[in-house]
């Protein structure tokens, strides 16, 4: 998988950023810029949303948890930039792999985050080697669902009012939302720009349909104008 590459890769330099020499310097250097990329457990929870469906072109109701068996199945690279030591901006972009469960009449229930894009700020507070993080903003993110069932995944997809739900099936659906994000994590470093970070984000907050993601990552400092001033 996909994401399970990044997974490696992120551990791996996470581990080597953790282990490199530590500065009695400022947490992040001059280096007002960063990036970073985190690797997350991310899970989907509809409570009766509703969705237009691709194949039937009607309004569906879904009410369903999408979680994904694998450890890890979904990523997020990120850029940010603190104004001061304790206030910045970070955006984010995720995906997330597919996720497949099988029910019992047999039918099978996949869903995934295709894209999603956040903006958010940032308010830190630095100790010596650490740094604790809150982030408050916004998420537009796409999400795709389908069905091979006619009996609508176990009651899933459902039409019809709220008193009198009709099973529907099969099912394609896609569907945008967007919504406020919100998080909190440590950061731990192994140099003046270098470590990496564990961090607990709910990308949507909706009343019918949120987003929540658990992860670890590696992040970069960097100085934009020295960059600049190389060529």
């Amino acid at each position: 998988m996909q994401v399970r590459k990044i997974a490696r890769l992120v551990l791996f330099i996470a581990f080597f950023a953790y282990l490199a020499p530590s500065h009695a310097r400022e947490l992040g250097g001059d280096g007002r810029f960063y990036w970073g990329i985190d690797i997350f457990q991310a899970e989907t929870v509809a409570t009766r949303a509703e969705v237009t469906d691709d194949t039937l072109n009607t309004t569906i109701v879904v009410d369903g948890t999408f979680k994904s068996d694998e450890d890890i199945n979904a990523y997020a690279l990120k850029f940010g930039y603190e104004f001061t030591n304790f206030l910045g901006v970070e955006i984010h972009y995720s995906q997330a792999d597919e996720v497949e469960t099988t029910l019992a009449d047999g039918s099978v229930l996949s869903s995934k985050i295709d894209y999603a894009g956040s903006a958010f700020i940032r308010a830190q507070y630095p100790f010596e080697k650490i740094k604790l993080y809150m982030l408050v903003g916004g998420t537009y993110a796409q999400w795709s669902a389908d069905c091979n069932s006619a009996s609508g995944c176990g009651g899933a997809f459902t039409t019809g009012p709220e008193t009198a739900p009709v099973a529907v099936g099969p099912v394609s659906l896609k569907e945008t939302q967007a919504g406020l994000a919100y998080g909190a994590g440590m950061e731990v470093y192994g140099s003046p720009y270098t470590g990496f970070n564990i961090s607990w984000i709910k990308y949507l907050d909706r009343d019918t349909f949120e987003q929540t993601a658990v992860g670890v990552g590696f992040f970069h400092h960097f100085d934009f104008p020295r960059i600049f001033r190389r060529f």
